[in-house]
């Protein structure tokens, strides 16, 4: 019995959770000292609880204004790399990407509007299993495209193919799932 690929074109569908975006330009959510000043470790903290796996130039985006810039420079990064040097027993970097320490899953979120850089190989891949989970007799290529779909990115490039073949192939090598007979099932 042949079975057809799922067409569903948006994360919401798959049950993706939505990207929660942390604004500390509302000042009265700057977690700050005991003299009212803000707390640099604690905003990177709550960033990366909430917002994780985050890229590390997100959090440097979302924290120039501390410095009274409205950019990350190099200054900001510097600052930010200092705070994560004291972090290491509640942030782990893996590759560009910040992560609480002690994680366990990793949620797929919608992309809105994020580009495919600022997306991990490790949500990309959760993000997989979730479309795998709902589609049955989907082929590689299929599951790609509908993950692709899925994230909101209307075509696909070099950097989109590339990340998602990835994450198709971190799935293997951690035996999360196999092709049988040329579809991709989960083990």
């Amino acid at each position: 019995k042949a079975w057809k690929m799922c067409r569903v074109t948006s994360g919401i569908l798959y049950g993706f959770a939505p990207v929660v975006d942390i604004d500390f330009q509302d000042m009265h959510q700057v977690p700050r000292d005991i003299h009212g000043k803000p707390k640099l470790s604690a905003c990177i903290k709550v960033l990366v609880d909430n917002e994780y796996p985050v890229h590390y130039d997100l959090v440097c985006q979302k924290l120039s204004f501390l410095f009274g810039r409205t950019r990350a420079t190099s200054a900001v990064r510097a600052e930010i790399d200092y705070a994560l040097q004291s972090m290491q027993n509640t942030v782990v970097k893996k590759g560009d990407f910040l992560y609480p320490v002690g994680y366990t899953d990793i949620p797929a979120r919608q992309a809105n509007g994020r580009a495919i850089k600022y997306i991990s190989i490790d949500e990309i891949a959760s993000a997989m299993l979730c479309v795998l989970s709902k589609c049955v007799g989907i082929t590689k290529a299929g599951l790609i495209d509908e993950a692709t779909r899925a994230y909101g990115f209307n075509r696909r490039g070099s950097n989109i193919t590339n990340a998602m073949n990835e994450a198709y192939d971190l799935l293997c090598d951690q035996g999360k799932i196999k092709e049988v007979d040329g579809k991709v099932q989960i083990r």
